[in-house]
């Protein structure tokens, strides 16, 4: 393990990579790019998600209206070499974004959540609901920030003595693996 690493509940974490992150998702900045994060990356969902994915349709398909032809749901996964993932449109951009009336783009699982007064970890795959973060699958989980992800105008680099985590990047740790872990996380980066 290196210097600016740690193990967190069995996870390895990048200290240095999560500490020099800065995060404020603003979908209005995204408009007029040419590629958003959900036109970026392949979002692997594992059954259980795959099922509360499905559950979900009915509500998502409100603000996405893509999710229905014909009055049928579309299939919202597709298969590949490494697994199950949410589908994509023509275009390359997850089924589940839809434009606001603003023009920006945004998740239909993450806003079908919100209306429920579900926190949106509830709804959306561990992967969109981590970006700008990223965790590897591996023997040993490590949790680091997704490769490219400063070429988004919702992430910025850090000074490189930033003491703590960035309020967003300490909630999505905080959303994604609970008060305790952010605590331990917290306390780890106040000891390099």
């Amino acid at each position: 393990m290196l210097k600016n690493e740690c193990i967190i509940r069995g996870v390895r974490v990048d200290l240095a990579a999560l500490r020099a992150l800065r995060h404020r998702c603003e979908p209005l900045k995204c408009i007029g790019r040419e590629r958003g994060c959900c036109e970026t990356y392949e979002v692997y969902v594992d059954p259980r998600e795959m099922g509360t994915i499905v559950g979900s349709m009915p509500d998502a398909a409100r603000y996405a209206r893509g999710l229905r032809t014909k009055g049928e749901f579309i299939e919202p996964f597709e298969e590949t070499d490494g697994g199950s993932c949410l589908a994509t449109d023509p275009h390359g951009r997850c089924v589940f974004a839809y434009r606001d009336s603003a023009g920006a783009t945004l998740c239909s699982l993450h806003s079908a959540a919100l209306k429920h007064g579900l926190p949106p970890i509830k709804v959306k795959p561990k992967a969109c609901a981590l970006w700008p973060l990223y965790l590897v699958e591996d023997k040993q989980r490590f949790l680091t920030v997704q490769e490219g992800a400063n070429a988004f105008p919702c992430n910025h680099t850090r000074r490189s003595n930033a003491r703590g985590l960035d309020a967003g990047v300490a909630e999505i740790v905080r959303d994604v693996f609970g008060e305790g872990f952010l605590a331990e996380l917290n306390a780890k980066l106040i000891e390099t």
